[in-house]
């Protein structure tokens, strides 16, 4: 295309180049910018962000947020700036984080019938009997204790920030199934996070899935005891002085007295500290539904994609190596530990925090309590079973 083609000369177009009098014709392109590369890691920093702040729901897949994205921004953008952390462009959070998460708009953010009952009451018409009173009291108990361990898990891993303290391991600990064919796996997913000495900023973490052997297998606690061995053997716990655990208080596999037990055993022959803290019952921490959720939408990807059928725990396995920052093995089907002669404890469903001696075991109403609540006598022949595994 020429100028003729517009009925202009070519002379009138080199003349309007020395023309200064009309602005429009002085006008130059602007600059080419070149957009700033967004890194994985702070996409996987925003989605460490989403797990924490917005959980998934226990038992659940998706994760109930009753504020609207730019409020969810806001949060985000100060939990960057508290931790020192570039966030990301609010378009960018939302086009990379928010759009790929199952996140339910919902008012009623309530995820255990206690709270439901709570919410209930609260909206009863005064005045209440004195049942509903003393309910609604227990109730509100049960919110603060809720709130309280959650905040002092949050707290515990910001504080091993500041003190950079990376001898320190947090074990975050809950049982998922995983179902392949209309076939049920338990999957004991355990995540260890540490304070990271090349990464000053944040705390490393590695999920690990350790998936049953058969569909027949129970989560109970012979499985927690079985894993836990293996991580020795295999030294997931080697250059720590200290162990802090957390999990739910489900009292099939976690919150038991032969549990309570194991852990003094292993505290003895592992000579480190160990302590062990319970969440608010239905209030279990979102991490390991998260790694649950990773895996079980890593598998649906497999099967679409490759059109290959994932059938075995070995297959499943397979397919959790392949996400980031998880690894998984099937699962060990020995040592036999007998767990039905232990004498209960007297009101460890009120302790939320255990500490061992070679002896005793100490219950502590909340974490952040300083003096414990009761003392328990430990069953020392159990640890004669468990020294012949190692020697």
């Amino acid at each position: 295309m020429v100028a003729a083609d517009f009925g202009v000369s070519e002379e009138t177009i080199y003349a309007s180049h020395r023309d200064t009098s009309n602005p429009l014709l002085t006008t130059e392109c602007s600059p080419r910018v070149k957009r700033p590369r967004i890194l994985g890691n702070e996409i996987t920093f925003a989605n460490e962000f989403m797990d924490e702040v917005f959980p998934i729901s226990s038992g659940r897949n998706f994760r109930v947020a009753n504020m609207t994205d730019d409020c969810i921004y806001a949060v985000y953008f100060g939990y960057c700036t508290d931790r020192g952390v570039n966030p990301l462009g609010q378009t960018t959070f939302h086009d990379k984080v928010l759009k790929k998460l199952n996140i339910h708009r919902s008012k009623d953010a309530t995820i255990c019938c206690y709270c439901a009952q709570l919410d209930k009451l609260e909206m009863t018409p005064p005045p209440l009997t004195a049942a509903q009173t003393a309910q609604r009291l227990e109730l509100l108990d049960h919110k603060t204790r809720w709130h309280e361990q959650g905040d002092f898990f949050k707290k515990k891993k910001n504080t091993l920030i500041e003190h950079r303290a990376g001898n320190v391991l947090v074990v975050v600990q809950d049982f998922t199934q995983i179902q392949v064919q209309s076939t049920f796996y338990q999957d004991f997913v355990v995540v260890l996070q540490h304070f990271d000495n090349l990464e000053a900023s944040k705390m490393r973490t590695k999920m690990h899935h350790f998936v049953a052997s058969g569909s027949n297998v129970k989560n109970d606690g012979t499985f927690v005891i079985r894993t836990w061995l293996y991580m020795v053997q295999e030294g997931f716990l080697e250059g720590f002085h200290r162990i802090e655990i957390f999990s739910d208080g489900a009292g099939k596999h976690f919150k038991t007295t032969a549990i309570m037990n194991f852990f003094a055993f292993l505290k003895m022959y592992l000579d480190i500290d160990i302590v062990y803290h319970f969440f608010e019952s239905n209030h279990g921490h979102s991490i390991c539904d998260a790694a649950a959720s990773h895996i079980k939408k890593a598998i649906n990807v497999f099967q679409r994609d490759r059109d290959e059928a994932v059938r075995t725990p070995q297959q499943i396995v397979n397919v959790a190596k392949g996400i980031k920052h998880h690894d998984a093995v099937v699962a060990p089907d020995h040592p036999e530990v007998e767990l039905d002669e232990f004498k209960t404890f007297t009101g460890i469903r009120r302790q939320r925090k255990f500490t061992f001696t070679e002896t005793h075991a100490y219950g502590y109403h909340l974490s952040k309590d300083a003096a414990h609540e009761e003392v328990y006598a430990l069953e020392n022949e159990f640890y004669d079973d468990l020294f012949s595994f190692f020697f």
